[in-house]
């Protein structure tokens, strides 16, 4: 009997000298293990993802913002014809570049005319901010000239992407054509102008998104 016990002990001794039974997972790394033994990271208090320990990425970039801008806002005449603007209006939350862009202008009858405005190199929009383009007798804000020769009864502007694709368009007045959106605007009146209903809110219809402003608002909400 005290043989059997002596062997038994013996035993036991020597399966814990080889660390046989014993449960010790070490310390928490505050993360999940995943199969291969690397340690997940927990998301961080901001809700990103924390980066890995080798000092990685860890996962795709974020996705780009993918930002539209629209006619916002246009004038055709003031106290002269001359005096027209076109404001722009980003309502996304990211800058948009403009560089390559265009304002181009057909009559209401849908003949070519002069663009009104190109964007040079560098040029964005800033995340929900107004962009004015006023012509050189416009007395108001202006952030960069603007060809003049608006039709006051009618007319068309549209903006175009570097790669020539159509990003918003506006038609008023007798207007019918590649740059009306559905049924055109109503024109307005000497200083005043066509403004969304909404700052950056597009269905596709002029008529039903423009409204007429005796007093213009340029650079500010309509």
């Amino acid at each position: 009997m005290r043989r059997a016990f002596w062997l038994m002990a013996c035993a036991l001794l020597a399966s814990c000298a080889k660390g046989e039974g014993i449960d010790d997972e070490g310390p928490s790394t505050g993360g999940d293990a995943g199969r291969d033994g690397a340690v997940i990271l927990p998301p961080a208090i901001d809700g990103s993802v924390s980066p890995t320990p080798d000092g990685g990425g860890g996962g795709k970039d974020a996705a780009a913002c993918n930002g539209k801008v629209v006619i916002n806002e246009l004038m055709t005449e003031g106290n002269t014809a001359a005096q027209e603007f076109v404001e722009l209006y980003n309502p996304s939350g990211c800058a948009v570049t403009l560089t390559g862009y265009k304002l181009a202008y057909k009559s209401s009858g849908n003949s070519n005319g002069p663009d009104l405005y190109n964007f040079p190199a560098g040029s964005s929009i800033a995340a929900q901010s107004f962009l004015v383009l006023g012509s050189a007798t416009f007395s108001g804000r202006k952030d960069g000239q603007l060809n003049d020769g608006m039709a006051k009864g009618g007319g068309q502007v549209g903006l175009l992407d570097d790669n020539g694709s159509l990003v918003d368009a506006v038609g008023w007045g007798n207007a019918n054509g590649t740059y009306t959106e559905g049924s055109a605007a109503p024109a307005p009146a000497a200083n005043g102008s066509i403004a969304r209903k909404t700052d950056g809110a597009d269905t596709n219809s002029n008529s039903a998104d423009f409204k007429l402003l005796t007093t213009h608002t340029a650079g500010a909400p309509n």
